[in-house]
């Protein structure tokens, strides 16, 4: 889950916020259960700099003929309590920021979709226009720099919380919008089962509260994945977007269970003692979307972390799709 602070449709207790966001880093660690592999390119996107240097890495494709497209970055967060980067969460972020600047100008992306829930000056979480706080406001707002390293400085600064998605907002303000795909009751039921998993002990940890959290988890998962087509939609009917096509930005955890669905072009999702069986016609694929999911260079280039999350066996071939 995003694990960027102070997101929320509607109020709630601050300390509700922060336990939910303390146990959603915790679950970062947990690759979802039961994704199979996907077909991938092993394409490098090769996003220009002063030094031609890479900064993505395109592990799937899909459909990639459409005009409708939707490019998934599989990405790292800071920590959300301490709003700190760990290890080398700001050279991830300055990659996603790459990897979204480079869409932004070379696929004519106008449409941002972060994951979790963001603050706004609108009147409601549905509102497609938002103005993203990023503690920026009191200060010149500068374009982001070009040089990687002068960027990743900038977003390892913890003392002004920034990340990818919002200096890619305040970076393109005029031709860049956000809109929202998580649904706020799955979002809290997930924070509800992380707090019973964390208070039934690490050595005493029920088998069956892991699974309902597991099951929670995809479909929250599965409702964003839902909501795209249909946002998406919208934003072009409202002319609010030149063309059909968006970045999302999801945690890495997620990237193999979205892979699977598209390759079944299916949602499937087995019951558990606490939920029952679900299964639906995924609307990415009954809408026609080409996807591209990308992942950071520095998560591609890490095998531990990609048999973690059980992404080490994409292989080279590209899947299209009639």
């Amino acid at each position: 889950m995003n694990n960027t602070p102070g997101r929320s449709p509607r109020s709630r207790s601050r300390k509700h916020v922060l336990a939910c966001a303390a146990l959603l880093v915790f679950f970062l660690s947990y690759p979802s259960a039961r994704a199979e592999a996907g077909s991938s390119s092993g394409q490098i996107l090769a996003l220009p700099s002063s030094n031609s240097l890479q900064y993505g890495q395109v592990i799937f494709r899909y459909n990639e003929k459409s005009p409708k497209q939707l490019f998934i970055i599989g990405m790292g967060h800071r920590d959300t309590l301490t709003r700190g980067n760990a290890g080398q969460t700001a050279r991830v972020q300055a990659e996603v920021y790459k990897i979204g600047e480079w869409l932004i100008h070379h696929e004519g992306i106008q449409l941002l979709l972060p994951e979790g829930f963001f603050n706004t000056k609108s009147t409601g979480p549905a509102q497609a226009k938002v103005t993203t706080k990023t503690g920026l406001e009191n200060q010149c707002v500068c374009p982001a720099p070009a040089d990687i390293n002068i960027l990743q400085e900038r977003l390892a600064n913890d003392r002004i919380f920034v990340n990818a998605e919002m200096l890619l907002k305040e970076s393109h303000p005029l031709n860049l919008r956000l809109r929202q795909v998580e649904d706020w009751g799955l979002y809290d039921s997930v924070c509800k089962s992380l707090v019973r998993v964390t208070n039934s002990g690490k050595d005493s940890c029920d088998t069956s509260l892991v699974q309902e959290l597991d099951y929670l988890q995809q479909r929250r998962l599965a409702a964003m994945l839902q909501k795209i087509p249909g946002a998406i939609g919208e934003e072009f009917q409202g002319k609010g977007i030149g063309e059909q096509k968006a970045i999302f930005t999801i945690g890495l955890m997620h990237v193999r269970t979205i892979i699977r669905y598209l390759n079944d072009k299916m949602i499937m999702i087995p019951a558990t003692g606490s939920g029952k069986e679900l299964s639906a016609q995924l609307n990415l694929s009954r809408e026609n979307f080409g996807i591209s999911i990308i992942l950071p260079k520095t998560l591609a280039d890490n095998p531990a972390l990609l048999q973690t999350h059980r992404l080490d066996n994409v292989t080279a071939q590209t899947r299209t799709s009639p």
